[in-house]
């Protein structure tokens, strides 16, 4: 199996809760959306509970 083809295959939120948790591990303050300039909520609420943020973003209506 590519690459491509295991990210094709990966759930989402697990992926970006796999990239969140790496950037903890380097000791980072910021989340995933916040790199990929998509934070939706306040950063101190997203720091508290990213999983809740993450969560809330991939149910949100994407912009036109």
């Amino acid at each position: 199996m590519k690459n491509r083809e295991k990210l094709l295959n990966t759930n989402i939120y697990d992926f970006l809760m796999q990239i969140n948790a790496k950037l903890d591990r380097f000791g980072s303050r910021l989340c995933v959306l916040d790199l990929l300039r998509i934070n939706p909520v306040a950063d101190a609420e997203c720091i508290a509970n990213c999983e809740k943020c993450i969560a809330q973003w991939l149910n949100k209506e994407a912009d036109k």
